[in-house]
């Protein structure tokens, strides 16, 4: 005859065995201590069947989960038929907060680290601060001004008669033209759109980790200027 045993303190089943048959009572089986012949239902994932005396139940089983709450307290479970709340957090909520807090600074940092423009086939780095980024805007503004009076791409921007020379983050100077002034606004706006999407994909794998802790945020950026030059 087929047996179902249990632990003896949580009742949860733990194997399948064969009753001995009696030796006085022909036809009578023996069912030891902690066993029953009922046997007992199928379970899924997080769950036990725990005999309860007369019948199995189907509970929860979260034993070793750990979980946390909103004010950052940890909170395991050590018993069968205790779940964690509705609104418990598996990762612990300070760790992620400062983690997004991180890629934010990191987002921000490699905004204003440097604009790559090619210039006569060289990358020069130019500034990327708030400041220097509306300076950028000034020379587009002069280069329409010297298209829209019948000059070329390809000419000097001037100031007070002056070619404009700007300076660039490797101390190198640089002689603006038309084209240059086009091409750095244009290159600041896709360096600034490629930082931020970097900043919302690693969000969304901080937010989908299970160890936050030690995700690595500062891979896969778009490079900025130490890194272009120190790779």
């Amino acid at each position: 005859m087929q047996i179902y045993h249990y632990h003896p303190v949580t009742h949860e089943v733990t194997a399948t065995g064969v009753a001995d048959a009696s030796p006085l009572e022909p036809g009578v089986f023996l069912v030891p201590a902690n066993a029953t012949t009922i046997q007992p239902p199928s379970v899924y994932a997080n769950q036990a069947a725990v005999f309860n005396g007369s019948a199995w139940e189907v509970v929860p089983d979260h034993r070793s989960a750990v979980y946390y709450l909103a004010d950052g307290s940890e909170h395991r479970i050590e018993e069968l038929g205790l779940a964690p709340p509705e609104h418990a957090l598996f990762t612990q909520p300070f760790a992620l907060d400062g983690l997004l807090s991180a890629i934010d600074r990191e987002r921000n940092r490699r905004w204003r680290a440097g604009v790559p423009v090619t210039i006569g086939g060289q990358q020069k780095w130019f500034h990327s601060d708030e400041f220097s980024l509306v300076q950028h805007l000034g020379l587009k503004d002069k280069a329409r001004d010297l298209l829209a009076a019948g000059g070329a791409l390809s000419d000097n921007l001037t100031i007070g008669g002056l070619p404009v020379v700007w300076s660039t983050m490797d101390g190198t100077q640089v002689t603006i033209t038309a084209q240059v002034a086009f091409d750095l606004v244009e290159a600041a706006g896709f360096q600034q759109a490629a930082i931020f999407a970097a900043a919302e994909t690693h969000r969304a794998g901080a937010l989908a980790s299970a160890t936050p802790e030690t995700y690595d945020y500062l891979q896969d950026w778009p490079l900025v200027f130490g890194e272009a030059i120190n790779p």
